[in-house]
């Protein structure tokens, strides 16, 4: 009647309220649990009878209906074959109770054998184990001490009959030394009185001679070693309750998170920082992606940006302030501020290039779907075909001008060059430019996508590239290109037509200058990119530095011969210039070139 008293009063303790139970034919110490369940308030949910040395296919559905039952402890009366074909039945159904309490097969080396690691977290009762935290009052030694010394001379280990033999022997030797008498009732008397401390643990007897000691309550730990549970005063470890999933054990077992994480009770592994998980089952650290992503040339890449800025934003105020000097009012400042313009909204394209994905902590650029990055590659198309038009459509319409100005003066007419024919350069080249890019974002936008270009044995990306995309962008690219190429083919014709007409005219020369570089930088940077195309710093780098030479450039060769000449003491010099910007502004002419220079006092803007 006393078996499971040390089992259902520790799992009482730990919080179990329900119960369940399994008999094998022939076993009847399952018959005190409902009793025993009662004292301590626990609810039996039901209980199962199987046949002798039953089969796993047998225990299956026993299985599959103690877990729709979910007791909080289901307890197992079998012999040992039973209890190998339960406990296989468990692990095929992935059924685990909070607490699995086995009965006469507990310790058993074949069951042990049988079930390996499956034995593990398994509770049983059993009345005595090595385990046991006690010291014998006698001969001192402990329970393990005992165990070893009987295997070293008997060669085996001993079974709870031996070590209770031990704990009888030295129960009646301490019962002679304390009553110091071998008279047999004095002795019988202090036995029945008295409890001793042996290798059986406690041993304390009734009046009728019966020892009055309950069975352990046991445990295989998690190296598969036998623990005592309880008696508390006795226990050798915690209890492990409720039992750890055979998914959380396949986990510990196994891989065991590669040592960097903890297996959770689904199997799955929660990893250390700097370490994923793989298929849930072990945790790998993470290495270091080479994104190709440099912050130095990011950071020289910017330098040249607030250069150009500063720069384009410097002209236009100085433009702005000096709009009633000779010198500006001959270039028409609103010209020059549109280039200025033009120059400073095309050199913003450095901020666009040099966008990426450094911030992108969810992966998003993998598939494309980076909408910061997204957006700086289609921004980079507008800002940078803005800044050409207004900058390039001015310098075009000015050497249209002189071209126009020149073809007219041998007929000694009149020629109006006004601010409208500006603008209508500037609507057309926009009107064109705008269509391709239009038509560009809306068929096949351009999206920032980071490919992976090689990984590591668990497939983690260590190296990849990022790079503005689409399907179909060449198409577009070719045409924005050809158109830009024509435009400045024909520009580089107006200043070759009009190289003639001698240096008084030196604001021509030097848009000249200004449409020759610019048609340097295209024709050499073209094929540059195309080499270094799949190096994303370099090409980053290559493409800023493309915006920002041809953007200074032209800010420098249109705006310094100006501010030289509006500062300079000589007056001739800013006569100069200015009958030669009078030829490329809203001049009225009337005289022929070569008469030009005798009139210089008389010119000026109208």
């Amino acid at each position: 009647d006393k078996f499971f008293v040390n089992t259902i009063t520790a799992l009482a303790a730990k919080g179990a309220t329900t119960i369940a139970y399994v008999v094998e034919e022939g076993s009847s110490v399952c018959a005190q649990v409902p009793n025993l369940a009662a004292q301590h308030n626990l609810s039996v949910l039901g209980s199962f009878n199987v046949s002798k040395s039953p089969t796993v296919e047998t225990m299956v559905p026993v299985v599959e209906q103690l877990k729709a039952l979910n007791a909080d402890v289901v307890i197992s009366c079998m012999y040992t074959q039973g209890c190998i074909s339960y406990v296989q039945a468990m692990r095929k159904g992935g059924v685990v109770p909070r607490a699995q309490v086995l009965s006469a097969c507990w310790g058993a080396e074949d069951f042990r054998d049988a079930l390996g690691t499956d034995a593990q977290y398994l509770l049983g009762a059993s009345p005595w184990d090595k385990s046991l935290q006690v010291t014998d009052n006698l001969t001192g030694w402990t329970p393990g001490e005992y165990s070893a010394l009987f295997e070293e001379y008997v060669l085996m280990l001993p079974q709870y009959q031996a070590a209770s033999a031990a704990g009888s022997l030295s129960s009646l030797l301490q019962a002679i030394e304390q009553v110091d008498s071998l008279n047999s009732s004095i002795v019988a008397k202090a036995l029945r009185e008295r409890t001793f401390e042996t290798v059986y643990g406690h041993v304390a007897f009734d009046e009728n001679g019966q020892q009055q000691y309950a069975p352990l309550l046991l445990q295989y730990n998690g190296l598969s070693q036998i623990e005592t549970i309880w008696p508390a005063t006795f226990a050798s470890s915690d209890i492990v309750y409720p039992l750890p999933s055979w998914a959380w054990r396949d986990c510990f077992l196994g891989n065991n998170c590669s040592g960097a994480g903890s297996c959770m009770p689904d199997g799955s592994c929660e990893c250390q920082e700097n370490f994923e998980s793989i298929n849930g089952s072990k945790c790998v650290i993470v290495p270091e992606e080479n994104k190709h992503i440099s912050p130095t040339v990011k950071s020289v890449c910017l330098v040249m940006f607030w250069v150009n800025g500063i720069t384009a934003i410097g002209f236009f105020f100085w433009t702005f302030l000096n709009r009633r000097s000779q010198v500006v009012r001959a270039s028409q400042g609103s010209m020059l501020c549109a280039i200025a313009i033009g120059a400073f909204v095309s050199s913003t394209t450095i901020l666009t290039l040099i966008q990426d994905d450094s911030g992108d902590d969810q992966h998003l650029a993998y598939s494309g779907e980076y909408a910061p990055a997204n957006l700086a590659c289609r921004l980079s198309v507008w800002l940078y075909t803005i800044g050409f038009v207004f900058t390039f459509a001015v310098l075009f319409g000015k050497m249209a001008r002189v071209r126009q100005i020149f073809q007219h003066t041998t007929k000694i007419s009149r020629v109006a060059v006004s601010m409208r024919s500006f603008m209508a350069i500037i609507a057309v080249m926009m009107a064109i430019d705008g269509a391709v890019i239009m038509a560009w974002q809306v068929n096949d936008p351009l999206k920032f996508k980071r490919t992976v270009i090689q990984t590591d044995v668990n497939g983690y990306p260590v190296s990849s590239v990022g790079f503005c995309e689409s399907e179909n962008s060449t198409p577009y690219v070719c045409l924005i290109f050809l158109l830009h190429l024509a435009t400045l083919l024909y520009g580089c014709f107006l200043c070759y037509v009009t190289s003639g007409y001698g240096s008084v005219f030196s604001e021509a020369k030097y848009v000249s200058v200004s449409m020759v570089s610019s048609m340097q930088v295209l024709l050499l940077g073209a094929p540059v990119l195309f080499i270094v195309s799949d190096q994303p710093v370099a090409n980053m780098f290559l493409r800023a530095g493309i915006v920002a030479l041809n953007d200074f450039g032209i800010l420098c060769f249109i705006f310094l011969p100006k501010i030289i000449a509006h500062h300079g003491q000589s007056f001739s010099l800013k006569s100069e210039i200015a009958v030669s910007c009078a030829a490329t502004s809203g001049t009225t002419l009337r005289k022929p070139p070569d008469t030009l220079k005798l009139a210089v006092s008389s010119s000026g803007p109208n």
